[in-house]
């Protein structure tokens, strides 16, 4: 038995229960945490594990297993829908050969009253009942691990070239599968409005990010060392600029990984301020040694150190938290500094601040953070 949804305030989590390992059929049941009982039990149908997506509502949670899954918290009814989402691969080593099971599959897309999610073959739109609304073929041999978006009439899919690969429940690893591409489909229709597929210098896309006004960034890299950043314009899949980072810009920033999310501050003028208010137009990109940042036209780039960044962690009251190597930083209301602790992160319930460390639970006293 293993959680895949709690709710600690009201003192109950949702497992799966089941043999671990490839193939073992698995079952939801949700745990009262008081007295331990099994409130209820559900035969899923799925030898896959179960990922916690969204809220539909206040009573209803999707899953992913080997297609979408819909949990009242309530009783545990439910619809499914089922779509492929695993193949198994034969990987030669020299005299070895193993089995594993390759996770092919998207995040499930919640907009408004539809649901859009991609497997091995098809790309699927549901309503919130269950319902099929209509599917379109994916190339099988090119689709992996994908990230859905949407425009107000296009759902925009960018295939990233690489999978979660398992040989047994406690050992995966993420491996080169498919080939990147990004596509867009008619919301209304499915069909398919552009595929583009950049065949030289990529292995993977790394990391993509979608801004309101329909540009997409997306961060490539192939395994002889080129990387680079591209921004299209949504709904005509147009390349906007492009920027191929030099290699000796990358080893000073070390390889770049991910743009940076909303969490990330630097300190100005004694205030802790959000990157991406910093540059509403360009892009940072996390990297080995920091952060890089390039300009809307993905022109220059300049360099952040992690010595310099700041990670908000959080807030308990007036007081706020942010993360700054191992050490966290406390702030007032007014932005001062009103403490340091010798922990990397906290984590803030309703009446008390808690931290991990060398594998001891600390609780802190929020008395003396004032």
């Amino acid at each position: 038995m293993w959680p895949v949804y709690f709710n600690t305030e009201e003192g109950w989590m949702i497992c799966m229960t089941g043999t671990k390992g490839l193939g073992s059929r698995r079952n939801l049941c949700r745990i009262d945490l008081k007295s331990k009982s099994k409130i209820w039990e559900r035969d899923v149908k799925s030898a896959q594990e179960f990922e916690m997506s969204t809220k539909l509502n206040d009573s209803t949670l999707l899953f992913v297993g080997n297609g979408l899954y819909s949990v009242d918290i309530n009783n545990g009814e439910g619809w499914r829908l089922e779509t492929n989402m695993q193949e198994i691969s034969n990987e030669n080593y020299g005299l070895y050969s193993l089995v594993s099971s390759v996770r092919v599959c998207s995040n499930p897309f919640v907009d408004g009253s539809d649901i859009y999610i991609a497997g091995i073959k098809r790309l699927i739109k549901t309503d919130r009942n269950g319902k099929e609304l209509w599917h379109a073929r994916l190339p099988e041999q090119k689709t992996s691990i994908s990230r859905l978006f949407a425009t107000e009439d296009y759902l925009l899919m960018v295939n990233m070239g690489f999978a979660p690969h398992s040989y047994s429940f406690y050992y995966t690893y993420l491996g080169k599968w498919g080939k990147p591409f990004l596509a867009a489909y008619d919301k209304k229709t499915g069909k398919n409005v552009y595929m583009h597929e950049r065949k030289k210098y990529v292995d993977y896309i790394k990391d993509v990010e979608f801004r309101d006004d329909d540009a997409l960034f997306l961060l490539f890299a192939d395994k002889e060392g080129h990387q680079s950043v591209e921004r299209y314009q949504a709904n005509t899949g147009a390349l906007m600029g492009r920027k191929e980072v030099a290699p000796v810009v990358i080893q000073s920033s070390g390889s770049m990984n991910a743009f940076v999310g909303s969490d990330v501050c630097v300190k100005k003028d004694n205030k802790f301020v959000h990157l991406v208010e910093m540059d509403t137009v360009g892009v940072y990109v996390v990297c080995d040694n920091g952060v890089l940042h390039l300009d809307g036209g993905l022109k220059s780039t300049d360099f952040i150190s992690f010595n310099d960044l700041f990670v908000y962690n959080g807030k308990y009251g007036d007081l706020r938290f942010y993360s700054h190597g191992k050490e966290t930083v406390v702030v007032d209301g007014e932005d001062r500094e009103v403490a340091t602790l010798d922990f990397p992160d906290v984590f803030c319930t309703e009446s008390q601040i808690y931290s991990i460390k060398d594998k001891s639970l600390y609780v802190i006293n929020k008395e003396q953070l004032y």
